[in-house]
């Protein structure tokens, strides 16, 4: 069974993949808590990126907009792909 990483503690899709998943090996971390850099994404079959800033009802800047939906999903995808990457949250 793969073991699953979902980014975006409470996210939408992710809490909803959890209760529908067979997948007990589905473990979900805070990036607002942990940096991608962080992440031992080495012991993980599958990565989710599911952090976000959706359906805000206050203003968000655009540069922080950008950041999060934009440079995080950057870092989160190079540390994925290289997980050999000096890590220490697993």
């Amino acid at each position: 069974m793969a073991k699953v990483l979902i980014t975006g503690v409470n996210s939408f899709i992710g809490t909803n993949f959890r209760k529908i998943s067979n997948n007990q090996k589905v473990i979900e971390v805070s990036l607002q808590e942990n940096k991608p850099e962080e992440i031992d994404f080495s012991s993980f079959d599958v990565v989710l990126h599911l952090a976000a800033i959706v359906h805000q009802s206050r203003k968000i800047s655009d540069q922080d907009y950008f950041l999060v939906n934009t440079d995080l999903c950057i870092r989160v995808a190079k540390q994925a792909k290289n997980p050999e990457s000096d890590n220490s949250f697993s």
